[in-house]
């Protein structure tokens, strides 16, 4: 279903499969859809909203050029609110089926052995007083044997605490600019 333009980028919703149910998410298309687009995969926290998605990410991205999607699993809004999904601890039994709805991919676990094979470029945030894993983005940077990068998001600058909610602005520039140098248009 086409829910209009936003811009120039159109939005749809979607439905993915995930075990005996669908998540529901939307899709955001910043171009032509025979044009091949770069497309960010926009996983909430546990309390963010699709409104949120859209100032964290989305636009940012659709601003780029990228397509964008983002959607609810369990225990988040409409997945939990509607449907009765409770959150769990193995996210990667909810993010695998929503990768594997844009493209082929297999379950994993991400353990030091699979860190050990990752080869892609990967891009690491780090705020200060992070609450949550304090420690796990310099602890996971200094595993990943290929090229990487991490990014601090300081108290100083207003950019401080888990996914620096109050910098969307610095963090979408930050992360958007890294991305733009490793995947070309």
């Amino acid at each position: 279903m086409d829910l209009g333009d936003f811009g120039g980028a159109v939005a749809e919703r979607i439905e993915i499969p995930y075990e005996a149910t669908t998540l529901p998410g939307y899709f955001f298309r910043s171009g032509a859809a025979a044009e091949p687009q770069r497309t960010l995969i926009f996983n909430n926290g546990s309390d963010g909203s699709v409104v949120g998605a859209w100032t964290d990410g989305i636009a940012d991205a659709l601003a780029r050029g990228w397509n964008a999607m983002t959607f609810d699993g369990p225990g988040q809004n409409a997945a939990l609110v509607r449907q009765g999904l409770a959150f769990r601890p193995d996210w990667e039994k909810v993010i695998t089926p929503v990768v594997e709805f844009f493209s082929a991919s297999r379950d994993y676990v991400l353990t030091d052995e699979l860190i050990a094979q990752i080869t892609t470029p990967v891009l690491i945030t780090s705020p200060d007083n992070e609450q949550f894993w304090p420690g796990q983005s310099q602890e996971l940077f200094d595993k990943l044997p290929g090229r990487k990068a991490i990014v601090a998001f300081t108290e100083a600058e207003g950019a401080d605490s888990h996914c620096e909610p109050t910098a969307s602005g610095i963090r979408g520039e930050r992360i958007f600019d890294w991305l733009g140098e490793q995947i070309p248009a």
